[in-house]
């Protein structure tokens, strides 16, 4: 398969922290803007600076090297469809269901906090997901990121501006 790696139009994965949230709010996105802005409802604050890779501990590096599941958000410009999976990892893709190209989420963040219940989920697209196909297993039955494993913000963990 030869688009199973993130290109240059996917973007880099960078991961943010808000300063101002309580509890911390952490995700990962792939827009081409350095900076982001928190998009939790009351907060809304413009500017964070990513988060330093080499600088993440524990289950957040976890997270951010591909070892964690969490939830992700999917585009596919191709056939302008939008999905979301509990499923999705950081540096690994899924195909869109109507074009079948390997897609890449543009933004990510820790799982919990979901509105559906359990029962209404549909099931994970084992044959879709490029975990699942490099595992040779159904990936949800791995470890995952949630918002428990977020971190408290440390600030020499953040990128001067």
């Amino acid at each position: 398969m030869a688009d199973t790696s993130p290109t240059e139009a996917d973007g880099e994965l960078r991961i943010y922290k808000c300063p101002e949230c309580v509890p911390t709010r952490l995700w990962l996105n792939r827009k081409e803007a350095i900076y982001s802005k928190c998009t939790k409802m009351k907060c809304e604050l413009k500017g964070i600076a990513p988060l330093k890779p080499e600088l993440l501990e524990g289950k957040e590096k976890d997270l951010f090297e591909g070892k964690l599941r969490c939830y992700g958000h999917y585009k596919c410009k191709e056939c302008n469809r939008n999905w979301s999976s509990a499923s999705s990892w950081a540096h690994k893709g899924q195909r869109c269901n109507g074009c079948k190209k390997m897609k890449f989420a543009h933004s990510q963040r820790p799982l919990g906090g979901g509105r559906r219940p359990q029962e209404a989920k549909p099931p994970h697209a084992k044959d879709l997901c490029q975990k699942c196909v490099d595992v040779n297993s159904l990936c949800t039955k791995l470890d995952a990121f949630r918002l428990s494993d977020v971190k408290p913000n440390q600030s020499s963990l953040l990128r001067k501006k």
